[in-house]
């Protein structure tokens, strides 16, 4: 190797330190950037000279710039993603049904159950009392209310459900987009082969919000590019194709379905994962069972108040009638104080005879004891305490799912920042490497410099 040839040595030497320096700059400027994977310069040796039938290595060369990252631990994240998003999704929902049918202060509604059987008992000691009667009235009209205010937050709560979805699946359709435009960007960069980290930190980070929002799987192809499909196999991005997703009001519900791909087929049921899949099973099986548990509990409060009011006599000696009426289709939000009871409420049958003998509420008033739910196995206030327990245990039991599943994102996500965190002190080291490299390809310079002035000088005293 001559001397001369040492200058382009050190210009390699300079050129490869300034990028080692350029990207530790960058990884210090993006320590807080979250989904950010810290990169590190590939260095190996170019060029060659031979001494003594020896090959030396004379210079240096920068291969690539490499991306630091676990594959395995970067799908856990995202997968550990969509599970928060189904649990947090259906702990909110769940929360907003215990609210709705809240039990922990006084004056819920099993409080104004038991009032409603102690209006009959009183009316039983005198029939033909004109306050007891108010009471009684006042007492039905009260939980016929309370019946129909449970009933309509439930349907606003799915109707809230249905608005979600839409939203959701409008978010899942514009990620679909995006991760198609970054496999374009990606595809274009490693065909002209430049380095694709920044995009592909990107292309993790939107596949976590897309599991965030639905259960998907996905691949990677060999230029870095991604393929994600719905977790029944119906794609929502192939490479460079996007397809979308659609939901339409059917039936009270929202079915959703893709617009390319299997076209009218309904996916509910598929979508197990993410915010979508706890919005459609809150939809399409919890809000509807606590409907049909709330029906099936003023159905029975309705026909086992009027069975017995029916055989007894008003206080005009007739035979009574319905005491609550209600529309079969939906019980709960229907149920009332029969409109003749309410403007005369002397047609109360509180007598089992045309004597005026308090008999009939009496009879009435054990309801309350009566084992008419269940088969015979429960009470009309058993009943609704166990609905009331059951939303109970379902929350309880989504708050700790939810904390079980954030605990596993935080182990999982520590683990991938050990490896592609950027830590400031290993960065300072690498930063004092790479500078004092630097350094040492410049003092190559100044000896080089001071070898050709050696030999200039000797050639002119020659």
């Amino acid at each position: 190797m001559s001397i001369s040839s040492l200058l382009y040595v050190a210009r390699d030497a300079l050129g490869v330190s300034q990028i080692g320096i350029d990207v530790v700059g960058a990884n210090v400027a993006n320590v807080n950037t979250s989904g950010y994977s810290r990169q590190r310069p590939v260095i190996s040796s170019t060029g060659g000279d031979y001494v003594r039938g020896m090959v030396v290595q004379t210079s240096v060369t920068v291969d690539k710039i490499e991306r630091l990252y676990d594959r395995y631990l970067e799908g856990q994240v995202i997968i550990q993603r969509q599970n928060i998003g189904f649990s947090s999704t259906l702990n909110d929902r769940l929360s907003s049904i215990e609210s709705i049918l809240n039990e922990a202060q006084s004056g819920g509604f099993n409080d104004q159950l038991n009032k409603f059987w102690a209006a009959w008992e009183t009316l039983s000691a005198n029939p033909s009392g004109q306050v007891e009667r108010d009471t009684v009235a006042a007492m039905a009209e009260s939980v016929a209310t309370k019946l129909n205010s449970f009933s309509g937050d439930l349907v606003r709560l799915k109707t809230d459900i249905k608005t979600s979805i839409r939203d959701v699946i409008n978010r899942i359709n514009s990620l679909a987009s995006e991760i198609r435009n970054l496999n374009e960007m990606i595809a274009e960069t490693g065909a002209k082969g430049g380095e694709t980290n920044i995009l592909s930190d990107k292309l993790m980070g939107l596949l976590g919000n897309m599991a965030e929002s639905v259960g998907i799987m996905w691949n990677e192809a060999n230029d870095g590019t991604v393929s994600v499909f719905l977790q029944n196999g119906i794609p929502l991005v192939e490479r460079l194709v996007a397809y979308q997703l659609k939901a339409d009001d059917v039936g009270n519900r929202m079915v959703v379905s893709s617009v390319q791909v299997s076209k009218g087929e309904e996916l509910n049921s598929l979508i197990t994962k993410g915010k979508l899949g706890a919005l459609l099973v809150c939809q399409d099986e919890i809000i509807p069972e606590y409907q049909s548990l709330l029906d099936n509990f003023a159905q029975s409060l309705a026909e086992a108040v009027n069975s017995l009011h029916r055989q007894g006599y008003d206080g005009r000696g007739n035979v009574g009638g319905d005491f609550f009426t209600y529309l079969e289709k939906a019980p709960a939000a229907t149920i009332r104080l029969n409109p003749e009871i309410a403007s005369d409420l002397r047609l109360i049958a509180a007598s089992r005879t045309v004597n005026g003998d308090g008999e009939n509420a009496a009879a009435i008033a054990s309801l309350k004891d009566a084992l008419i739910m269940e088969n015979g196995s429960s009470t009309l206030n058993a009943y609704f305490a166990a609905i009331i327990g059951r939303i109970g245990r379902e929350v309880e039991d989504s708050t700790l799912d939810l904390q079980h599943q954030n605990a596993i994102l935080t182990n999982v996500t520590n683990r991938r920042e050990a490896i592609s965190g950027v830590s400031i002190d290993e960065e300072m080291i690498e930063l004092l490497k790479f500078q004092m490299s630097y350094a040492a390809a410049g003092r190559l310079v100044n000896v080089t410099n001071e070898l050709l002035d050696i030999l200039m000088n000797l050639g002119v005293r020659s």
